[in-house]
């Protein structure tokens, strides 16, 4: 199971859904192209290949114990420290 967060511009979460595997390409494939930040695991640069053909911007960040964005990992754990992922000169 992959775990989605999303925030807007200003940081407020838009959407926050557990997706499986089967479910993740045709989730993204309905959503206008975006930046999605996702913590490297052994799938990660799948994942990311698929979801750059898409038309998506993907930064993949190093595995921490307290980060998820598409990751198997509990859901609590990214909203209590609000990681967003960010291109250098982003604010």
């Amino acid at each position: 199971v992959f775990q989605v967060h999303g925030v807007d511009g200003h940081g407020k979460t838009v959407i926050r859904k557990p997706l499986k595997r089967a479910e993740l390409m045709q989730f993204f494939a309905n959503l206008p192209a975006c930046l999605i930040g996702m913590e490297a695991c052994s799938s990660a640069h799948h994942w990311a290949r698929r979801l750059i053909e898409l038309g998506h911007t993907v930064k993949l960040m190093a595995q921490l114990a307290d980060f998820s964005v598409l990751v198997h990992a509990e859901p609590a754990i990214f909203r209590a420290n609000r990681t967003v992922p960010q291109w250098p000169g982003d604010h």
